[in-house]
Protein backbone atom coordinates (compact mmCIF):
# COMPACT_ATOMS: atom_id res chain seq x y z
CA UNK A 1 0.00 0.00 0.00
CA UNK A 2 1.31 3.44 -0.89
CA UNK A 3 1.30 6.20 1.74
CA UNK A 4 -0.37 9.27 0.29
CA UNK A 5 -0.67 12.85 1.44
CA UNK A 6 -3.35 11.87 3.92
CA UNK A 7 -2.40 8.49 5.44
CA UNK A 8 -5.16 8.68 8.11
CA UNK A 9 -7.89 8.81 5.47
CA UNK A 10 -6.21 5.99 3.55
CA UNK A 11 -6.02 3.84 6.70
CA UNK A 12 -9.69 4.47 7.48
CA UNK A 13 -10.66 3.58 3.92
CA UNK A 14 -8.62 0.35 4.13
CA UNK A 15 -10.48 -0.60 7.32
CA UNK A 16 -13.81 0.15 5.63
CA UNK A 17 -12.83 -2.03 2.65
CA UNK A 18 -11.87 -4.89 4.98
CA UNK A 19 -15.26 -4.65 6.68
CA UNK A 20 -17.06 -4.68 3.32
CA UNK A 21 -15.04 -7.67 2.09
CA UNK A 22 -15.71 -9.55 5.33
CA UNK A 23 -19.43 -8.83 5.10
CA UNK A 24 -19.52 -9.91 1.44
CA UNK A 25 -17.88 -13.23 2.34
CA UNK A 26 -20.18 -13.82 5.32
CA UNK A 27 -23.26 -13.16 3.19
CA UNK A 28 -21.94 -15.50 0.47
CA UNK A 29 -21.20 -18.18 3.11
CA UNK A 30 -24.78 -17.91 4.34
CA UNK A 31 -26.23 -18.27 0.84
CA UNK A 32 -23.94 -20.86 -0.74
CA UNK A 33 -21.53 -23.65 0.08
CA UNK A 34 -18.10 -22.45 -1.01
CA UNK A 35 -17.00 -26.03 -1.64
CA UNK A 36 -20.03 -27.14 -3.63
CA UNK A 37 -21.27 -23.86 -5.18
CA UNK A 38 -18.05 -21.90 -5.68
CA UNK A 39 -19.23 -19.96 -8.74
CA UNK A 40 -22.42 -18.85 -7.04
CA UNK A 41 -20.47 -18.04 -3.86
CA UNK A 42 -18.06 -15.74 -5.73
CA UNK A 43 -20.93 -14.12 -7.67
CA UNK A 44 -22.60 -13.38 -4.32
CA UNK A 45 -19.41 -11.72 -3.04
CA UNK A 46 -19.34 -9.47 -6.11
CA UNK A 47 -23.07 -8.75 -5.83
CA UNK A 48 -22.63 -7.55 -2.24
CA UNK A 49 -19.68 -5.34 -3.18
CA UNK A 50 -21.73 -3.73 -5.97
CA UNK A 51 -24.59 -3.15 -3.50
CA UNK A 52 -22.06 -1.35 -1.27
CA UNK A 53 -21.21 0.99 -4.20
CA UNK A 54 -17.93 -0.63 -5.22
CA UNK A 55 -17.20 -0.18 -8.93
CA UNK A 56 -15.99 -3.44 -10.50
CA UNK A 57 -13.34 -2.83 -13.16
CA UNK A 58 -11.24 -4.83 -15.60
CA UNK A 59 -12.92 -8.17 -14.91
CA UNK A 60 -11.06 -10.93 -16.70
CA UNK A 61 -12.35 -14.51 -16.67
CA UNK A 62 -10.37 -17.36 -18.13
CA UNK A 63 -10.58 -21.16 -18.09
CA UNK A 64 -7.39 -23.15 -18.36
CA UNK A 65 -7.18 -26.94 -18.77
CA UNK A 66 -4.47 -28.32 -16.51
CA UNK A 67 -2.87 -31.75 -16.61
CA UNK A 68 -0.95 -32.66 -13.46
CA UNK A 69 2.45 -34.05 -14.32
CA UNK A 70 5.18 -36.03 -12.70
CA UNK A 71 7.35 -32.90 -12.30
CA UNK A 72 7.10 -33.40 -8.55
CA UNK A 73 9.43 -36.40 -8.97
CA UNK A 74 12.16 -34.02 -10.16
CA UNK A 75 11.93 -32.29 -6.79
CA UNK A 76 12.35 -35.62 -5.03
CA UNK A 77 15.39 -36.53 -7.09
CA UNK A 78 16.90 -33.05 -6.65
CA UNK A 79 16.59 -33.38 -2.88
CA UNK A 80 13.78 -30.87 -2.29
CA UNK A 81 11.46 -33.52 -0.88
CA UNK A 82 12.51 -36.29 1.50
CA UNK A 83 13.14 -39.69 0.01
CA UNK A 84 10.51 -42.41 0.63
CA UNK A 85 10.77 -44.10 4.01
CA UNK A 86 10.56 -47.80 4.76
CA UNK A 87 7.00 -49.03 5.44
CA UNK A 88 5.88 -48.51 9.02
CA UNK A 89 3.33 -51.18 9.98
CA UNK A 90 2.14 -49.29 13.08
CA UNK A 91 1.50 -46.07 11.14
CA UNK A 92 -0.28 -48.01 8.39
CA UNK A 93 -2.64 -49.66 10.89
CA UNK A 94 -3.44 -46.32 12.58
CA UNK A 95 -4.00 -44.62 9.21
CA UNK A 96 -6.24 -47.47 8.04
CA UNK A 97 -8.29 -47.26 11.24
CA UNK A 98 -8.77 -43.49 10.86
CA UNK A 99 -9.78 -43.82 7.22
CA UNK A 100 -12.27 -46.59 8.06
CA UNK A 101 -13.84 -44.44 10.80
CA UNK A 102 -14.11 -41.46 8.48
CA UNK A 103 -15.71 -43.56 5.75
CA UNK A 104 -18.26 -45.05 8.13
CA UNK A 105 -21.71 -44.03 6.82
CA UNK A 106 -23.13 -43.51 10.30
CA UNK A 107 -20.47 -40.93 11.09
CA UNK A 108 -20.92 -38.86 7.97
CA UNK A 109 -17.65 -37.07 8.65
CA UNK A 110 -15.79 -37.80 5.47
CA UNK A 111 -16.84 -35.54 2.61
CA UNK A 112 -15.47 -35.68 -0.89
CA UNK A 113 -15.46 -32.50 -2.92
CA UNK A 114 -14.50 -32.34 -6.54
CA UNK A 115 -13.82 -28.60 -6.39
CA UNK A 116 -11.51 -26.24 -4.62
CA UNK A 117 -11.78 -22.46 -4.63
CA UNK A 118 -9.45 -19.77 -3.37
CA UNK A 119 -9.90 -16.01 -3.05
CA UNK A 120 -6.94 -13.68 -2.76
CA UNK A 121 -7.48 -9.97 -2.09
CA UNK A 122 -4.79 -7.29 -2.27
CA UNK A 123 -5.30 -3.59 -1.59
CA UNK A 124 -3.62 -1.03 -3.81
CA UNK A 125 -4.09 2.60 -4.78
CA UNK A 126 -5.26 3.44 -8.26
CA UNK A 127 -4.18 7.07 -8.41
CA UNK A 128 -2.37 7.47 -5.10
CA UNK A 129 -5.63 8.34 -3.33
CA UNK A 130 -8.35 5.86 -4.38
CA UNK A 131 -8.13 2.41 -2.82
CA UNK A 132 -8.79 -0.60 -5.02
CA UNK A 133 -9.30 -4.17 -3.82
CA UNK A 134 -7.74 -6.50 -6.38
CA UNK A 135 -9.59 -9.81 -6.29
CA UNK A 136 -8.18 -13.03 -7.71
CA UNK A 137 -10.50 -16.05 -7.50
CA UNK A 138 -9.39 -19.51 -8.59
CA UNK A 139 -11.81 -22.39 -8.96
CA UNK A 140 -10.32 -25.82 -9.58
CA UNK A 141 -12.66 -28.56 -10.79
CA UNK A 142 -12.30 -31.92 -12.46
CA UNK A 143 -12.39 -31.67 -16.22
CA UNK A 144 -15.65 -33.38 -17.26
CA UNK A 145 -13.97 -34.77 -20.40
CA UNK A 146 -11.12 -36.38 -18.45
CA UNK A 147 -12.04 -36.37 -14.75
CA UNK A 148 -9.25 -38.71 -13.66
CA UNK A 149 -6.39 -37.11 -15.55
CA UNK A 150 -7.10 -33.42 -16.03
CA UNK A 151 -8.28 -30.42 -14.02
CA UNK A 152 -9.99 -27.23 -15.10
CA UNK A 153 -8.84 -23.95 -13.55
CA UNK A 154 -11.31 -21.08 -13.77
CA UNK A 155 -9.68 -17.75 -13.00
CA UNK A 156 -11.40 -14.45 -12.19
CA UNK A 157 -9.30 -11.31 -11.81
CA UNK A 158 -10.77 -7.86 -11.24
CA UNK A 159 -10.53 -4.64 -9.33
CA UNK A 160 -13.17 -3.30 -6.93
CA UNK A 161 -12.85 0.46 -6.59
CA UNK A 162 -13.93 1.74 -3.18
CA UNK A 163 -16.00 4.93 -3.07
CA UNK A 164 -15.39 6.34 0.40
CA UNK A 165 -17.98 9.10 -0.04
CA UNK A 166 -20.74 6.65 -0.99
CA UNK A 167 -19.74 4.29 1.83
CA UNK A 168 -20.88 6.80 4.47
CA UNK A 169 -24.48 5.85 3.62
CA UNK A 170 -23.69 2.15 4.18
CA UNK A 171 -21.43 2.33 7.26
CA UNK A 172 -24.13 1.77 9.92
CA UNK A 173 -25.79 -1.01 7.95
CA UNK A 174 -22.48 -2.81 7.35
CA UNK A 175 -21.58 -2.60 11.03
CA UNK A 176 -25.04 -3.82 12.09
CA UNK A 177 -24.85 -6.79 9.73
CA UNK A 178 -21.34 -7.68 10.91
CA UNK A 179 -22.56 -7.50 14.53
CA UNK A 180 -25.49 -9.77 13.66
CA UNK A 181 -23.11 -12.35 12.15
CA UNK A 182 -20.87 -12.09 15.22
CA UNK A 183 -23.82 -12.84 17.52
CA UNK A 184 -24.77 -16.05 15.69
CA UNK A 185 -24.05 -19.19 17.69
Amino acid sequence: MTITRNPVLLKNAAEDIHQCLRLAQLIANERFSREKQAKEWFASVLETLVALDFKLIEHTRKTIPYTPSDDVLKDVFNGWLPAPQAPNARFKSVATEVINVLHAPERGLYRKYSTSSHLNVTLDTDDGETLVAILFHVLCTQDPNAPKTRLRLELDHLGAVFDSMAFHTHRESVQAQLNAFANLQ
